[in-house]
């Protein structure tokens, strides 16, 4: 994946979009472990309303895909340097964000009404 991840990191940033990539390795990783996510919530984080090529749509998801493999045999790597725990952080970020994610399209597809405490 390290050199998918990287021509994706190449490819946005040709988009003019600002790459964290701390938190799109996040991102990603958290749409690989969550089946059946709303990938335009996705695209909309990555790149706001700017619209993507298919390119690169293909890239997200071909690096998802690949993080999915990775985690399901136990030989996941983060594919960005950390350098400071600022780089932990963000990727948490990325990941937590993905978990939001899915958490609101649930809720919109169900009649979720939370339980008071």
């Amino acid at each position: 994946m390290g050199d998918s991840f990287n021509e994706l990191v190449r490819q946005l940033s040709n988009y003019d979009v600002a790459v964290d990539e701390a938190f799109l390795h996040g991102l990603l990783t958290g749409y690989a472990t969550i089946p059946g996510m709303d990938s335009g919530s996705l695209f909309a984080t990555i790149a706001g309303e700017q619209p993507l090529a298919d390119s690169v749509i293909d890239a997200v998801l071909d690096n998802i895909n690949s993080l999915a493999e990775n985690l399901s045999s136990h030989t996941f790597q983060a594919r960005f340097d950390v350098q400071s725990d600022a780089d932990a952080k963000r990727w948490l970020k990325g990941y937590t964000r993905a978990v939001e994610i899915h958490e609101d399209d649930w809720k919109s597809r169900t009649k979720f009404t939370p339980m008071p405490l």
